[in-house]
C-alpha cells in the first residue's frame, strides 16, 4: 500500500518512471554502493535489487518529508529536530532509490546531531533514522527475543509494545563488544559518504515500513562502568515511540 500510493505522488509530481530515472530539486551523489546500508543485525535481510541504486546527495530532514513526503504520500509526518531528547545543533537527510526500474523501493535516513566537539566534528551525540520500505515484517524471521534477553554479543535486549501493538527492539551495549553502526554521513566534499561505529539500537516496523535507529551520546552510561543510563534508554524509547504514531 506505501508503495502504490508512493508510486501515485511520485508519477504526477516527478514523473518517475524507474531507477534510471532522478527526482528533480535532488542531486545524484558520486556514491557507488552495491548494496543499501542498514543494521549489521540484519545483514542476511535481503531489500530486494540495490545493484542500480541512486544516492542524492544531503538535504534537511524538513525539505525532504514537506517536500515529497516520500513515506506517507498525501500527509507530512510531522516529526522533526524538537522531537529530540537533546538540542540539535545539525542535521541532514538522504534519499535512496534503489529497487527494479519497474518497482522502485525508497530509503529514507535522517541524521540528528547534539554539538560538535573542540575540533568541530560531529558524532559524539546523534540519533539517525533509517527507514526502508519491505515487502513484510522482517522481525518475523529474527530469532524471538523476550526482554531482558542478550544479544550474541551479550548486549542486553529490552523488548516493549506500545498502545498500537508496535513491538520495539531495544539493543543496548553493555560488553566490551558490539556490533558496528553505519550510516550515510556528508563527506568533506558535500556528498554521501558511511561512517561507521558502535551505537545503541532501537527497531521496528509498522506498515511496510522498517525502522532502525541508531543513537549514541557521552552520557550513556553512568560512571566509568558500562551501567546503561535508563533515562537516557527511556528518553531514546520515547522518541521512537513518537515517529511510529506518524507511521
Amino acid at each position: 500500500m506505501i508503495l502504490f500510493l508512493l508510486m501515485l505522488l511520485l508519477s504526477s509530481s516527478l514523473f518517475l518512471s524507474g531507477c534510471e530515472e532522478t527526482i528533480p530539486g535532488l542531486t545524484k551523489s558520486k556514491i557507488h554502493r552495491d548494496k543499501i546500508n542498514h543494521s549489521t543485525r540484519f545483514h542476511h535481510y535481503e531489500l530486494g535489487d540495490t545493484e542500480h541504486a541512486i544516492f542524492y546527495k544531503p538535504v534537511s530532514p524538513d525539505f525532504l518529508l514537506e517536500k515529497y513526503m516520500i513515506l506517507r504520500p498525501g500527509r507530512q509526518i510531522q516529526f522533526s529536530s524538537k522531537d529530540m531528547p537533546f538540542e540539535v545543533e545539525k542535521e541532514e537527510a538522504f534519499l535512496v532509490q534503489y529497487g527494479s526500474k519497474e518497482s522502485p523501493s525508497y530509503q529514507v535516513q535522517l541524521n540528528y546531531y547534539g554539538k560538535a566537539d573542540d575540533y568541530d566534528r560531529y558524532g559524539d551525540l546523534f540519533y539517525k533514522i533509517n527507514m526502508m520500505e519491505v515487502k513484510e515484517d522482517p522481525f518475523q524471521s529474527l530469532t524471538p527475543y523476550k526482554d531482558g534477553d542478550q544479544d550474541y554479543l551479550l548486549n542486553r535486549v529490552d523488548l516493549s509494545t506500545d498502545e498500537e501493538g508496535t513491538t520495539f527492539y531495544h539493543f543496548i551495549q553493555t560488553t566490551d563488544s558490539s556490533y558496528a553502526y553505519s550510516s550515510y554521513v556528508e563527506n568533506e566534499m558535500g556528498d554521501v559518504g558511511v561512517m561507521t561505529t558502535a551505537a545503541d539500537e532501537i527497531m521496528f516496523y509498522k506498515n511496510g515500513v522498517m525502522v532502525e535507529i541508531g543513537y549514541l551520546t557521552p552520557s550513556r552510561y553512568n560512571g566509568t562502568e558500562r551501567v546503561p543510563n535508563e533515562t537516557v534508554i527511556a528518553e531514546r524509547l520515547a522518541t521512537a515511540q513518537k515517529l511510529a504514531k506518524q507511521l
